[in-house]
């Protein structure tokens, strides 16, 4: 899990479950974990909850993209490759 801490920073605590809550919809972060980390354009990744205080949490992932490779080209093979195979709902925010 992530969340911000009282003076701002973002604090990763980590996950206590593969199988996240967003919103009542199940997601599975490790099967998410694997599906980005299968990308070519993308070195390391890992998805969490985001506790967003009286609102629903969201989903969200923090990627290393291959050296060389910019965020941009990741966030579009991420568009193109991964939403169409887990949907909108169970795909990280971004």
């Amino acid at each position: 899990m992530v969340f911000f801490g009282p003076r701002g920073e973002l604090q990763v605590v980590g996950r206590t479950d593969d199988i996240l809550n967003i919103g009542g919809v199940k997601v599975s972060a490790l099967a998410m974990d694997d599906a980005l980390r299968a990308l070519q354009w993308v070195a390391d990744a890992m998805c969490f909850g985001f506790l967003v205080e009286g609102k629903v949490n969201e989903f969200l992932a923090f990627v290393v993209p291959t050296p060389g490779v910019a965020m941009t080209e990741v966030a579009d093979a991420f568009r193109k490759m991964i939403v169409p195979s887990f949907g909108a709902s169970r795909s990280p925010s971004g």
